[in-house]
């Protein structure tokens, strides 16, 4: 614990143990810094969207001409990266106890990651609207869904999120949100507007998809209403 560091950091005297000591203030508190890698880290892609809808369609239904003020809109994305920044060891503290604890010597399987993977990154993630514009109505519907990704904050809070020495793992997540407005006249407009329908819950697994559960987002639906006016 110091004031030497033998193991390397830096002294803090006023910093309290904690959970990692028997209560005594003053720890050693490793470094850290930013460098760049020799190696390189690329990202690569590609994108399918589609839209229609049925305003040409309003003579041919008759009866049902209302149903030409629907629409369709649809996309996907694909992405991946390829890196070759190589790993780096993760020695010490609660992962590598951790990792002990389950047959894992460290000199043969050292607990590792990827130094350079590109955060935020979802390799499948898809679209679906269905809207209508007709009669002073607008309305959507959207569902939106996303794979798995790599995070380094903690939803809400905007602290650096690295469970046990390792970035956490966003589990898959769709959200269905819906909305209406009516123009009433031409400077009176009235609307509702419905956020995560289905009260879909944001996970945070560690290490990887489907671990340990590190972090749950319980998150509700939010109604809200409105209206607008001009002049």
């Amino acid at each position: 614990v110091g004031p030497v560091c033998e193991g390397g950091g830096t002294f803090s005297p006023g910093t309290e143990a904690g959970i990692f000591g028997n209560g005594e203030t003053g720890v050693c508190v490793g470094l850290q810094t930013p460098f760049n890698s020799n190696g390189t880290t690329t990202q690569q892609g590609i994108e399918v969207a589609f839209q229609y809808n049925l305003n040409d369609w309003e003579d041919r239904l008759g009866s049902f001409g209302f149903l030409s003020g629907l629409g369709f809109v649809a996309n996907y994305t694909y992405q991946t990266e390829s890196n070759d920044t190589g790993f780096t060891d993760i020695s010490g503290g609660r992962a590598q106890a951790i990792f002990a604890q389950q047959g894992f010597d460290p000199a043969v399987n050292p607990v590792q990651r990827e130094t350079a993977t590109l955060l935020n990154l979802s390799k499948h993630a898809y679209n679906l609207t269905a809207f209508y514009e007709k009669f002073g109505i607008s309305a959507r519907v959207r569902y939106t869904w996303r794979d798995t990704f790599r995070t380094n904050d903690l939803p809400g809070t905007g602290n650096v999120f690295e469970p046990l020495g390792f970035r956490g793992a966003v589990e898959p997540r769709g959200q269905l949100n819906a909305s209406v407005n009516y123009a009433v006249t031409d400077q009176l407009n009235i609307g509702v507007e419905g956020t995560n329908l289905t009260k879909s819950s944001q996970n945070i697994s560690c290490v990887n998809d489907g671990a340990l559960l590190c972090y749950e987002g319980i998150t509700d639906r939010r109604i809200q209403f409105g209206f607008s006016f001009t002049y």
